[in-house]
């Protein structure tokens, strides 16, 4: 009897241990979790705290992506749930923002039900208009962009398209707008909904090292850091596409306050390294993301997403 009454208080140990365990991995208000404007959240332990920091975020790569297809500049690979056990099937395109955000969307696909394809290719966007040097990576952009429309023609089975474009200073505002406009309005039918996700501010070159130096002071580093809203999150020209278009079938998702307050922009956010370049965001940042773009999505109300 005292022999199984040991067993049974050290068993009950152990699972206190691990529990305690697994909630310090993600302690209150990690991450995302601090800027839920439905419930308000801050954790005095976490002003201090940088996960991961500037030099070992810079070494992660971005969110696990199961290879498919090679086909030339397509290259597909998919997230989320595996084929057998989703329930729909939708689609990741864009540049490397879009590759970044990954680690937001599958998550959510995971819960979801969501085949998520992936297929982005670096610094070229989902766009009619390319403004790339030299020739070559533009040529290739362009046939890039071709191949994603005979892509899609030859995949019914996608009926949802997330779209994630870094922000851009050329070829100029109104003309980027058109080529994504444009570029949307090319997709086959069998695609449904297009969610344009609004990009992420960006930061600046002295941002890691400004963190890192404000760690050893013993500062705040998300708010010592931090940058002002009018240069970090400039005018998107996906969204505003989207916006303007007055489409049932495209909707935009802006995420903005969970980078952002009305005046400054964060780097550090509940304890999370938000970035881990100029405008790349963090794995670690996206996941703590993931419910609440969820959120967004239901909001949506789109039939079988």
């Amino acid at each position: 009897m005292l022999t199984r009454l040991i067993r049974f208080t050290l068993a009950a140990l152990l699972l206190l241990t691990v529990a305690s365990a697994a909630a310090a991995d993600k302690p209150r208000c990690f991450g995302a979790a601090s800027r839920d404007p439905q419930k308000p959240c801050n954790n005095p332990n976490l002003r201090l705290k940088v996960t991961p920091t500037p030099n070992q975020a810079l070494l992660k790569p971005n969110s696990i992506c199961n290879r498919l297809h090679v086909e030339d500049l397509v290259r597909t690979c998919w997230w989320g749930a595996r084929a057998k056990h989703s329930k729909t099937t939708v689609a990741l395109i864009g540049d490397s923002h879009a590759s970044a955000w990954r680690s937001v969307l599958s998550p959510i696909g995971k819960q979801r039900h969501w085949r998520g394809i992936s297929n982005t290719l670096t610094s070229c966007a989902f766009s009619k208009v390319v403004s790339l040097a030299p020739k070559s990576r533009a040529d290739e952009c362009r046939n890039w962009n071709e191949q994603t429309i005979a892509w899609f023609e030859r995949h019914p089975e996608v009926t949802t398209v997330f779209v994630v474009a870094a922000t851009i200073p050329k070829p100029g505002f109104e003309t980027q707008v058109k080529g994504f406009r444009d570029q949307w309005k090319r997709l086959p039918h069998t695609v449904r909904n297009i969610i344009v996700i609004r990009d992420n501010p960006r930061m600046q070159a002295d941002t890691g090292p400004c963190i890192d130096e404000a760690r050893k002071a013993k500062q705040p580093p998300g708010i010592a850091c931090a940058r002002k809203r009018s240069t970090s999150l400039p005018t998107d020209p996906p969204s505003t596409a989207a916006s303007r278009m007055h489409s049932k079938r495209i909707h935009v998702i802006d995420m903005s306050k969970y980078f952002c307050d009305a005046s400054l922009c964060y780097p550090v956010i509940g304890g999370v390294l938000v970035y881990k370049d100029l405008t790349h965001i963090t794995t670690a940042y996206g996941a703590t993301l993931a419910p609440y773009l969820e959120r967004e999505v239901r909001r949506l109300k789109i039939k079988g997403l």
